[in-house]
């Protein structure tokens, strides 16, 4: 699943439930699954759980080898480890701070804009301004009904206007043949 011209549609995380059940094949290793979701999603969010350790240098070299030209970075963040984050991301390569295009934080509001000059913005908000994309949306109910799918994606868009988005799929329950369809369907109403 590439980048579409002005939508894209990826899971909240890499490692969700819904992933776990029906994407990844059955035989394929828990280490090998990072560079598969990388093969088929164009953006990654990444949990401070995985970037934001003391080892992370190791896993992020890692991530480093799975990105594509297409992909790019979100790293989730909680305000309390604001200034941990600061000097976390001084000692990261270049090459991967090229592919972050904005960092979540989690724990709702936070007074700071940016941090390694990537834009920070609120998880609380249902719309958010990143870089890389005009705007991100989460969505937390997901249709399963392609005339639902396309009238959901229909009222995005039209809301949003001309924006580069990036739709965040962030229900608890979903399917990954949902994601699927909606991207079809974002390229058959050429967004």
């Amino acid at each position: 699943m590439s980048k579409l011209e002005n939508l894209t549609i990826v899971p909240a995380s890499w490692r969700s439930q819904a992933l776990a059940q029906g994407f990844y094949p059955e035989d394929m290793p828990k280490d090998w699954r990072l560079d598969y979701y990388c093969g088929q999603f164009a953006c990654v969010i990444m949990p401070e759980e995985d970037w934001l350790l003391e080892d992370s240098e190791v896993y992020l070299e890692e991530l480093q080898d799975c990105l594509n030209d297409f992909n790019s970075v979100i790293l989730q963040l909680s305000a309390e480890n604001e200034a941990k984050a600061q000097e976390l991301l001084k000692t990261f390569s270049e090459d991967f701070l090229n592919s972050v295009v904005a960092i979540e934080c989690l724990s709702g509001h936070t007074d700071v804009k940016i941090i390694a000059g990537k834009p920070v913005f609120s998880t609380d908000l249902d719309v958010a301004e990143i870089g890389g994309f005009a705007k991100m949306i989460r969505m937390t109910d997901v249709p399963t009904d392609p005339k639902q799918q396309t009238a959901r994606l229909q009222s995005i868009v039209n809301e949003q206007g001309d924006s580069s988005l990036l739709v965040v799929v962030d229900a608890v329950d979903y399917k990954v043949s949902d994601i699927a369809n909606m991207q079809a369907i974002a390229e058959l109403l050429g967004y």
